[in-house]
């Protein structure tokens, strides 16, 4: 950019909380990529200021995971070379559960793949469920990361 882009210490603070762990995966491995968006204004003075901001962590065929588990789940698809569609999380909670991937190709139906974080709490599982049993003609994919590694792929 032609000009510096300044944010005040307290902005960073409270980015660096809320975006902890993307920073954390970021600074992990550096074949990832950290892709920043962000709105700015310019003060009188000529001085850009970040307004706001949110950080996505992406691995080095840029495609964007939220963490270990969901990036395993990546390699292992990428191998196999068939068509998938990355799920993203955009305003929803982190302990809600999301699509992760969908094999949009699979046959006799499409696949939606779910990771279940050991961490989840006891309202993850009916969530996910209702999410499961809204869209029967999709088959589901689970992976519960506190059973184990990851299992068999469709």
């Amino acid at each position: 950019m032609p000009f510096p882009l300044m944010i005040e210490e307290g902005a960073w603070r409270r980015l660096a909380a809320r975006y902890e762990t993307e920073l954390e995966l970021w600074r992990s491995n550096e074949a990832f990529h950290l892709i920043v968006i962000a709105t700015f204004g310019v003060s009188a003075a000529g001085i850009a200021a970040v307004e706001e901001v949110a950080l996505m962590v992406v691995n080095e065929n840029w495609l964007p995971f939220e963490d270990i588990h969901e990036l395993r789940l990546l390699e292992k698809l990428s191998h196999l070379k068939r068509k998938s569609v990355k799920g993203l999380r955009f305003n929803l909670p982190r302990d809600a559960p999301i699509v992760s991937v969908t094999l949009p190709e699979q046959k006799p139906a499409p696949v939606a793949m779910f990771i279940v974080p050991a961490s989840a709490g006891e309202e993850y599982e009916p969530a996910l469920a209702e999410m499961i049993e809204a869209r029967p003609e999709i088959t589901p994919w689970v992976w519960r990361v506190a059973d184990g590694d990851i299992p068999r792929l469709p």
